[in-house]
């Protein structure tokens, strides 16, 4: 029999954690680049990162944050690219921007809409 919400509380040692759900296979949506799909569901526009574990190599898929617009997911994408620089310096930076908006154009490039 499973324990109810309150008995749960009463023992924070059997509190479930809030883990991100990892998908195993590809999520559908606009691949941009090698790691990262611009996916929706019926209330978001999703953007998935890539991951892979060290120790078995094995790669998944992991909800990186929930949008309200596909623009403002890219936005998402570019801002966390900045993130990843560091800001080691200015050229780095807008090296990450220009890398970043050429992947995304050759994905939009590539991309059909579903009929």
């Amino acid at each position: 029999m499973s324990k109810t919400r309150i008995e749960m509380v009463k023992n924070p040692e059997k509190t479930p954690q809030n883990t991100p759900q990892r998908l195993r296979c590809k999520p559908k949506g606009l691949p941009v680049g090698r790691d990262w799909i611009v996916g929706a569901d019926s209330m978001n526009t999703i953007l998935y990162c890539r991951y892979v574990t060290k120790e078995t190599g094995t790669e998944y898929w992991r909800a990186y944050g929930f949008y309200s617009s596909p623009a403002n997911a890219l936005m998402g994408l570019v801002n966390q690219g900045v993130r990843d620089t560091k800001l080691a310096d200015l050229k780095t930076v807008c090296d990450k921007i220009e890398e970043l908006r050429r992947d995304i154009m050759e994905a939009l490039s590539k991309w059909e809409m579903p009929k």
